[in-house]
């Protein structure tokens, strides 16, 4: 199913390339789970593990006219009741979340390209314990933009490259 994108260059969606690539070293890890849609966008990520199988996703995207069309992806979709969607900044996504103890298998982040707060974002995630002791952190970045390898008790455990697109996935160090 096409997917509507909101006019002008306010969002960036991953390509189908990138996104298949990701699902793919995921395999088949999304009976019974959780995620998170961070800059969800179209909520490209978050819909494909719904549709693979995921019992409930959290989209945040702070843009609303993004938001506008982020929600008529998902009612055409029809996947409204696994969904909850988030039209705030990230930050307080992540702490709102967090003082719910709500927590997720897999935390999908796709911020805009020269994005300055990667790492505060990952360290509110270790900080606000969101991701599941086996979760996973599915990171999209721009090749030249720096990535530490660790954040608190995160740790790259995978990096794969799509031209300027790079994705990174994180675990906890006890886990790996």
């Amino acid at each position: 199913m096409t997917l509507a994108c909101p006019p002008g260059d306010t969002v960036r969606p991953t390509l189908d390339l990138v996104r298949g690539s990701i699902f793919n070293i995921l395999g088949q890890r999304f009976s019974n789970i959780t995620v998170l849609d961070l800059f969800a966008g179209t909520g490209a990520l978050g819909l494909e593990a719904l549709s693979r199988g995921a019992t409930h996703a959290t989209f945040v995207e702070i843009n609303e006219a993004v938001t506008q069309t982020l929600s008529k992806n998902i009612e055409k979709c029809k996947l409204s009741p696994q969904s909850t969607l988030m039209s705030c900044d990230v930050d307080i996504a992540l702490k709102r979340l967090g003082r719910g103890q709500i927590t997720f298998d897999f935390i999908f982040i796709d911020p805009p390209y020269e994005y300055s707060r990667i790492g505060k974002i990952m360290n509110h995630i270790v900080e606000q314990k969101i991701l599941k002791p086996t979760g996973i952190v599915i990171l999209e970045h721009h090749r030249k933009e720096p990535v530490n390898d660790t954040f608190g008790d995160l740790r790259r455990v995978d990096v794969r490259s799509f031209g300027n697109t790079m994705i990174s996935f994180f675990k906890y160090e006890d886990v790996v």
